[in-house]
């Protein structure tokens, strides 16, 4: 049997950010990882008193999705469940920050390129746009959001 050198790239996850009221605020595209935080030089950036500087990040290792806070002043919490070390993230995911206030859903992307703007050898190294909808034209309840 031939040995197979193929390179595997890690399958891309689509992060949707919603407010308190379950308005969708963004949403990218990333693949292999990316971190939340509240300073400006970051994949996934809030603006908010509730983020940390540094708060938690998302990483592609051994054919899995590991998500990690990273001693966030408020936390981190899966699913509803509050993360104080590195755990296995299963898809789709809701992640709230802090008070609950910003609820993030992590699921795998829709790979199709005109909805990511890429073509689907290529993989985007930082997130990219969706849409640039106005936020007020979508909201959720939280039944879509578990979904």
């Amino acid at each position: 049997m031939p040995l197979d050198f193929s390179v595997r790239h890690p399958p891309q996850i689509q992060v949707s950010w919603f407010n308190s009221n379950h308005i969708l605020q963004k949403q990218a595209v990333f693949s292999g990882y990316f971190s939340v935080r509240r300073s400006l030089d970051n994949d996934f950036v809030i603006a908010s008193p509730t983020i940390s500087r540094r708060h938690f990040e998302v990483k592609w290792e051994n054919d899995n999705w590991w998500i990690e806070d990273l001693q966030s002043s408020n936390g981190t919490y899966v699913n509803q469940n509050l993360i104080k070390q590195r755990c296995l993230l299963a898809l789709p995911a809701i992640v709230a920050l802090g008070n609950f206030e910003i609820l993030l859903k992590i699921e795998t992307a829709q790979s199709t390129p005109e909805r990511i703007g890429h073509t689907t050898d290529r993989l985007a190294p930082s997130p990219q746009p969706i849409s640039q909808k106005n936020p007020s034209q979508k909201t959720f309840s939280k039944d879509e959001l578990k979904a």
